[in-house]
């Protein structure tokens, strides 16, 4: 799949291990533009990708990324709940409901509501290639 930027131009490729929805819009690596799809014809679901890195022999670089399904025990999901919360625990909501500290008994409740939600099936999120490739001998 390939995003570019719409301020700066940058055209990265992000590999596809899912079949299911995946963003329009990702924030853009190298400024602060938005990296759009586009080329939707030339997309190519890899779920095995590193099987064919290792028989083509292709070079990945450091700054590639991968679309996977979100899980719970994905590190950068639990800090973005925790970041989350801190950040909205005392303050009122613009559409009303109660503050956070209203609708959960505690920080940790709140978390963990909030990583079962963005890690419903069929969730998209992205990795470092290096993050996903830890463990796998190429």
């Amino acid at each position: 799949m390939e995003y570019q930027c719409n301020k700066c131009q940058f055209l990265e490729l992000m590999l596809n291990t899912r079949d299911g929805v995946t963003p329009f819009g990702l924030n853009c690596l190298m400024c602060d533009g938005v990296m759009y799809h586009v080329n939707w014809p030339r997309d190519e679901r890899l779920p095995n990708f590193v099987e064919l890195l290792r028989i083509q022999r292709r070079i990945v670089t450091p700054i590639m990324r991968v679309f996977v399904d979100a899980l719970p025990t994905h590190q950068h999901i639990q800090n973005a709940a925790k970041e989350h919360v801190e950040r909205w625990w005392e303050l009122e909501p613009a559409l009303g409901g109660g503050s956070m500290s209203e609708r959960w008994p505690t920080r940790e409740a709140a978390i963990e509501f909030f990583i079962g939600e963005w890690t419903k099936p069929g969730s998209p999120t992205i990795l470092p290639i290096s993050e996903y490739l830890k463990g796998l001998r190429l």
